[in-house]
């Protein structure tokens, strides 16, 4: 669904975190299709891998995403 993040490897093996920009885009590769998809960023960066911590009220972690930490 539009909206929903998804975690994708690529052929190299790496982890990134994309962004579905249309329903139904689960037909289209994450790494070529950016009419379906967009590589989320994080300070002008593609998103880390897996290990992920985020301040808690932050907009990713208010996604469900990564572990989350209060200052």
């Amino acid at each position: 669904a539009k909206g929903e993040i998804v975690i994708y490897y690529d052929a190299d093996g790496n982890t990134k975190f994309f962004e579905c920009l249309q329903d139904h885009a689960g037909d289209y590769d994450p790494n070529t299709s950016a009419v379906y998809w967009s590589q989320l960023k994080w300070g002008g960066r593609n998103m880390p891998p897996l290990d992920l911590r985020l301040q808690a009220g932050s907009y990713y972690s208010r996604r469900g995403m990564g572990l989350t930490y209060k200052e």
